[in-house]
């Protein structure tokens, strides 16, 4: 009888639970190290005011189509729709762009920058439309040029208004900071409809953790990867752990860290991933402090808050705060107080949103110094270095927003990915073990 495999994740993030799930499905048995208390990563899942919050990603794309699968695979989801409702100032007043209103969304787009800029985007969007997977990371809608900056493939206005509404909300990047191949990802998302979950998220990632098959080591910080005769071994403090095979599921300058000492190869290609970092404050208000016809706003690159919205189309007196970008990031430095945020996210809001004479009931707020990825200034270059580091690493594979893109779907994409690329390498190496056996007693009769 055949030894049952068994594998190792590590990271209980979104990257790290999609590749479980997918061994899982696989049939092998799985050990998920996790250094904190808690499944969910950067979604950071708390509570406030008694309830529980999300203040990382939480909307929920109608093409996530794998994430929506995992839900409905460990749950009984239930969907409230959200779609995309932001304003932006035109003229220094507030101008709503809402996912449903088309026209009304490229005339805004038109008054944001040229005509032109709306003649590439659309052909970006129907590009993308053909084939979803030509957004991914060095995918196929833009080649990198001699100008290699996202913000030289638009006007200055039209970059600053808009394409940067879009990368600082997913990478907490400037439009100069984010290479032109990698504008798929963001194409990806502005082309999408959304919607939020009803039931807790904690709910769902309970019932995946009680799966028979998977184990889940809290607070287990793993502090190498190393080699093995059989596949990759897991150090821990106390001890280490030999498994068939290893996905490493965390933020890349983490995953850098476990690979130095066996894996310096890889390691050395993943310290070209950069991230950025965010702060976000939920916070509740005694009135509504939003309209049902304006529920969010971006801000300009000359403001640390980026842009605020309601937590829900039904909470409307519950506002997210977020602060990214370069603005932000030179805040950061200084190291202000939580009040201090809170201060001047409503001073900065006060003018276009219900804010005065209306009392805060409550505030959190979450920062992470690498929070975003920003991706790489070279993606092809990456990409190429990966591919080749990690042939020389049997039983090794990596997932993770650095691989696909940043949204929880393309997180999931790079679990299955890996997850496909671990399994096949076994299934190919049995074969070719086999065949070599068969041979050899061919040849000894």
């Amino acid at each position: 009888m055949k030894t049952p495999k068994h594998y190792a994740v590590i990271g209980g993030g979104v990257s790290g639970m999609a590749a479980a799930h997918y061994l899982l499905r696989a049939g092998k048995t799985v050990d998920l190290f996790e250094a904190s208390d808690r499944l969910g990563g950067r979604m950071a899942i708390d509570q406030f005011m008694g309830e529980e919050v999300c203040f990382g990603g939480k909307n929920i794309g109608y093409a996530y189509t794998e994430f929506r699968n995992f839900l409905e695979h460990y749950g009984d989801p239930s969907y409230e729709y959200f779609g995309i409702n932001s304003a932006r100032l035109i003229r220094g007043q507030p101008y709503s762009f809402k996912s449903e209103h088309k026209i009304r969304n490229a005339l805004m787009l038109l008054q944001s920058g040229k005509l032109s800029d709306l003649v590439k985007l659309k052909r970006l969007m129907t590009q993308l439309k053909r084939n979803r997977e030509q957004g991914d990371l060095n995918g196929l809608i833009l080649k990198p040029s001699d100008n290699h900056s996202l913000h030289s493939l638009f006007s200055s206005k039209f970059s600053d208004s808009i394409i940067r509404a879009l990368t600082v909300r997913m990478n907490g990047a400037e439009p100069y900071e984010i290479a032109v191949e990698n504008f798929g990802t963001h194409l990806q998302m502005l082309g999408d409809g959304y919607e939020q979950l009803n039931n807790p998220l904690s709910d769902i990632f309970n019932q995946f953790s009680k799966h028979p098959d998977l184990t889940i080591r809290y607070h287990q910080s793993v502090e190498r990867i190393l080699r093995s005769e059989t596949g990759c071994a897991i150090k821990v403090s106390g001890g280490q752990s030999t498994y068939d095979g290893v996905i490493i599921a965390t933020p890349a300058h983490i995953s850098a860290s476990l690979c130095q000492a066996e894996f310096s190869n890889i390691s050395e290609a993943l310290k070209a991933v950069r991230y950025f970092p965010v702060a976000v404050i939920i916070a509740d208000y005694e009135e509504n402090v939003f309209t049902p016809d304006i529920r969010a706003m971006v801000f300009g690159a000359d403001s640390p808050l980026s842009n605020i919205g309601a937590y829900g189309v039904s909470s409307l007196n519950r506002v997210r705060y977020n602060f990214s970008g370069k603005a932000a990031r030179l805040l950061f430095d200084e190291k202000p107080g939580d009040d201090y945020l809170l201060t001047m996210a409503e001073a900065q809001a006060r003018p276009y949103f219900n804010l005065s004479k209306n009392p805060c009931l409550g505030f959190k707020v979450k920062y992470w110094a690498k929070a975003l990825c920003g991706y790489t200034n070279d993606e092809a270059l990456f990409q190429a270095r990966l591919r080749t580091a990690l042939q020389s690493a049997a039983g090794l594979e990596l997932a993770g927003d650095y691989r696909k893109g940043a949204s929880i779907e393309n997180c999931f994409r790079s679990a299955k990915s890996a997850v496909e690329s671990l399994l096949g390498a076994e299934t190919s190496s049995a074969q070719t073990s086999h065949k070599n056996t068969s041979m050899e007693g061919y040849a000894h009769v």
